[in-house]
């Protein structure tokens, strides 16, 4: 049964690989990922700068699994699996050390408090006065700023308003 696997991955061929062989590949490397993103539903839902990269790293070592030699197939699924192991103790650490999980993840920037725009918050996040407008527009149908309470340039990218209660 092994070796079956073992000739359908091209784990033992000693030539250029077949396309049969990379199909086989991709097609497991395919339902690893699926696998691997429902029991980490964080990895696929969130956007931040750790899972960015987190993807573009599983990723590229995943490319390397299916066009890569075979004998070094399973050790770099086994690398996948150690690195997603990894990230959540990171992530864990995060939850239950508040200092780590603001290294890791960061902190909001205020760019509106009590109606007024925060220059210095502006600045700190790339963003000008106009683009901060047209997402209150866009997020909010208003483009009254007396009307936030506050705004936040998120650890994802993404601006949130809270409007005040009227």
């Amino acid at each position: 049964m092994i070796h079956y696997l073992y000739d359908l991955l091209g784990i033992n061929f000693t030539e250029s690989l077949l396309i049969s062989h990379l199909i086989w590949r991709a097609l497991l490397v395919y339902m690893l990922g699926i696998v691997l993103g429902r029991l980490n539903r964080r990895f696929i839902g969130m956007r931040t700068v750790s899972n960015f990269y987190l993807f573009i790293f599983i990723g590229s070592i995943l490319a390397t699994a299916i066009i890569g030699p075979g004998h070094l197939f399973f050790k770099i699924l086994s690398m996948v699996i150690i690195i997603l192991i990894f990230n959540w103790l990171i992530l864990l650490l995060s939850v239950y050390v508040s200092w780590f999980g603001i290294i890791i993840q960061g902190n909001p920037i205020i760019l509106i408090d009590h109606g007024k725009i925060q220059k210095h918050g502006l600045k700190k996040s790339l963003i000008t006065e106009k683009e901060l407008m047209a997402l209150l527009r866009y997020q909010t149908n208003t483009d009254e700023i007396s009307n936030v309470e506050k705004a936040y340039f998120e650890n994802s990218g993404h601006i949130s308003f809270v409007l005040k209660n009227k």
